[in-house]
């Protein structure tokens, strides 16, 4: 991909583990150059591994068929034909005023708990663009925002 020739390898792993207090990289710059490359390819998916404790590689096809297999596991997901995020945000700072009013939460925790917008995550992983922007449709329509 054009858009990546010009990243500096060090400042991407270094923004890649920036949640970490000492990043000491371990790898040398050729290896770093190689993930690099590995992660220009379109037939594979680099994603981080559970409690980011490394990487996980896949076949893009692969990992694409399993994430539809979880989203359409109807005992964990139900398909919504209208968007909540209104409306469980209106929910949550109604119920965070009630404890606030009932003296359970004071001021401070009020507002350091408060959700500050209602939006809708995303959750995304085709590589191809159109398929993209079809599947964020189907979980955050626009028109329901």
């Amino acid at each position: 991909m054009e858009r990546y020739k010009n990243v500096n390898i060090n400042k991407f792993l270094i923004s890649l583990f920036a949640n970490r207090k000492l990043f000491i990289p371990n790898l040398t710059t050729d290896e770093q150059q190689v993930l690099h490359s590995l992660i220009q390819r379109q037939d594979i998916v680099i994603r981080p591994t559970d409690k980011n404790t490394g990487i996980a590689v896949f076949d893009s096809n692969v990992y694409g068929s399993k994430v539809l297999q979880q989203l359409l596991d109807e005992e964990f997901y139900k398909q919504l034909h209208y968007n909540p995020t209104r409306q469980t945000f209106q929910r949550i700072k109604l119920e965070l005023n009630k404890l606030f009013q009932s003296k359970n939460i004071n001021f401070q925790t009020l507002k350091y708990i408060e959700p500050k917008q209602s939006t809708c995550g995303s959750f995304i992983f085709y590589q191809n663009y159109t398929r993209r922007i079809a599947l964020a449709d189907q979980l955050c329509p626009a028109s329901n925002i």
